[in-house]
């Protein structure tokens, strides 16, 4: 099983790519990219080589109040709602209350470009590939499919401190370093970790993978409403300690 980590971004230059591979519970990093013009080359060659799980760092899906809402909106009126259940899923809502971390609401935020160009992306992925689901359980890891995450969340969900680790600044490199040596205890890395480390993308998509072994032991936490989160998304994210 191939666990790929997709650090997404509305420009691909800045989209973070690490492919890891996963077998009799033990887990090998083999490849990281950053930068590339077009990642649909790489991409497709990675999930073409058997089954795997696409660990995707950005919304898929916006919130079902708003769907609701706006399809009968006209300018001018009320939508009575408010921001909270309006702008915001209800897997971003659940990272909150768990996790006490907000994702960036899709509904009202630039995200909201990082969305689009994550759903582009895997659409065309099916184009070359064919079904790519998103995945709702380990049982279904049968077949190669898609699961979105959040690498802040899944830092806090080992214990650690999701906040402070991004940029250039030699500090937050030091951060990210600190990270990566506990993030990684028990994963064997075979690409060069000052690319992993020092490129904040190529850091995040490391978690990436991270959050799709969390997934395939079946330690994430389960969406509240199954309905719900076929409309919306759901965010997998380990069991916090």
């Amino acid at each position: 099983m191939n666990i790929i980590g997709l650090d997404c971004a509305a420009n691909h230059k800045n989209i973070g790519l690490v492919k890891a591979e996963f077998e009799n519970g033990n887990v090998k990093v083999t490849d990281a990219k950053v930068g590339l013009k077009d990642i649909q080359p790489l991409l497709y060659s990675w999930v073409q080589r058997g089954p795997c799980i696409l660990c995707v760092d950005a919304p898929l899906g916006w919130p079902k109040p708003m769907a609701t809402l706006l399809n009968n909106h006209s300018a001018g009126e009320a939508l009575h709602d408010n921001g909270n259940t309006f702008f915001r899923r209800e897997t971003d809502l659940s990272i909150k209350r768990i996790y006490n971390k907000n994702p960036l609401d899709v509904g009202a935020d630039r995200i909201a470009r990082v969305a689009l160009s994550a759903l582009m992306i895997i659409a065309k992925l099916r184009q070359n590939v064919g079904a790519l689901p998103l995945l709702w359980s380990p049982e279904e890891l049968r077949n190669s499919g898609v699961i979105e995450v959040y690498p802040a969340a899944t830092i806090i969900s080992h214990g650690l401190n999701g906040t402070g680790y991004k940029g250039k600044e030699q500090h937050k490199v030091d951060a990210r370093r600190k990270l990566f040596d506990t993030l990684s205890s028990n994963i064997n890395v075979e690409v060069s970790l000052d690319y992993l480390i020092e490129n904040e993308d190529a850091f995040d998509a490391f978690v990436c993978v991270l959050a799709g072994i969390d997934f395939i032991k079946g330690r994430s936490v389960p969406p509240s409403s199954i309905e719900t989160a076929h409309q919306e998304g759901w965010i997998w994210v380990k069991s916090p300690l």
